[in-house]
C-alpha cells in the first residue's frame, strides 16, 4: 500500500509541474559597480584653465593643478598624465604618484596632487603656455603664464 501511495505522490507531483519553457524568465539584473571605460570617465571632471599669473624674469612660480570630480557616486582614476612643454621652462611633479584616484566630489588641488613649477629663465617677457593632456585623451588643461622685466 504504501508503494502505491508513493507512487501517487510522485505521478501528482510531476502531472502538477509546468514546461519549463513555458515559465516567464524572472530575471532583474542591477549593477553592483557602474562600469565606465577611461573616457567617460573623464567627462564627470570639471577642467579649468589654469593662468599662473605675472613672474618677473629670472624668478619662479608654483602651483598646483585644480580639476574636480563632479559625480556625486562614481571615482575617477588618473593613470597619465601628458605635456605638451614646447618651452622646457615648464615642470611637472606627482608627489602622491601616479596613478591617483579622484573620489566623488573631491579635487586635485585639494590633495596636491599635481605640481606645476615654471621657472622664468627666459630672455623675452611675453606669454608661455603649455598643455596638460589627462590618461592620453582629448581633454586638454591649457597653462599660461606671464614673464616681464
Amino acid at each position: 500500500m504504501r508503494k502505491y501511495i508513493y507512487i501517487l505522490i510522485v505521478i501528482l507531483t510531476l502531472i502538477s509541474c509546468e514546461n519549463i519553457m513555458d515559465v516567464e524568465s524572472n530575471i532583474g539584473k542591477e549593477l553592483i559597480v557602474d562600469v565606465m571605460s577611461p573616457t567617460d570617465s573623464l567627462e564627470l571632471i570639471n577642467f579649468q584653465n589654469l593662468d599662473m599669473n605675472r613672474v618677473k624674469m629670472g624668478a619662479s612660480v608654483t602651483m598646483y593643478c585644480f580639476f574636480k570630480n563632479t559625480s556625486k557616486n562614481d571615482t575617477v582614476k588618473i593613470y597619465s598624465i601628458e605635456t605638451t612643454n614646447a618651452t622646457g621652462l615648464f615642470n611637472y611633479s606627482f608627489p602622491q604618484g601616479l596613478p591617483f584616484f579622484l573620489k566623488p566630489v573631491e579635487d586635485t588641488y585639494t590633495n596636491q596632487n599635481i605640481e606645476i613649477k615654471f621657472i622664468a629663465s627666459t630672455f623675452s617677457p611675453g606669454k608661455y603656455y603649455d598643455t596638460l593632456l589627462i590618461n592620453q585623451e582629448k581633454y586638454p588643461i591649457p597653462i599660461e603664464v606671464e614673464v616681464f622685466y
